[in-house]
């Protein structure tokens, strides 16, 4: 939603009120409806300027995903190490190729 449209419906809302309750109020509903329209206009744009904060503050924070690449010597060091990230709840286990045995 761009900030025209938050201005824009913030201004009817505050005009039809003010066109609503105008005809009670000594003022008239026309001036009250203008001076709604001017207020709601105001409203709108306050509130889309806080919405487009807080999806700025929630797109600039850190994922949280990190990578762990651990180099073990034999298959009970490996397996240690995948127990240990098991425990630690780890999104995604792998074992590579052995470097060694490609040589």
């Amino acid at each position: 939603m761009s900030l025209v449209d938050g201005i824009a419906i913030g201004a009817s809302i505050g005009m039809l009120f003010g066109v609503i309750y105008g005809s009670v109020v000594f003022i008239g509903p026309i001036a009250l409806g203008l001076l709604g329209l001017a207020a709601g206009g105001g409203v709108g744009y306050l509130l889309d300027r806080v919405i487009q904060r807080q999806r700025l503050r929630r797109k600039s924070a850190p994922s949280g995903e990190i990578i762990v690449v651990a180099r073990c010597r034999n298959v009970a060091e490996a397996e240690l190490a995948e127990n240990i990230m098991r425990k630690a709840q780890a999104g995604a286990l792998g074992r590579g190729v052995d470097l060694a045995k490609l040589k």
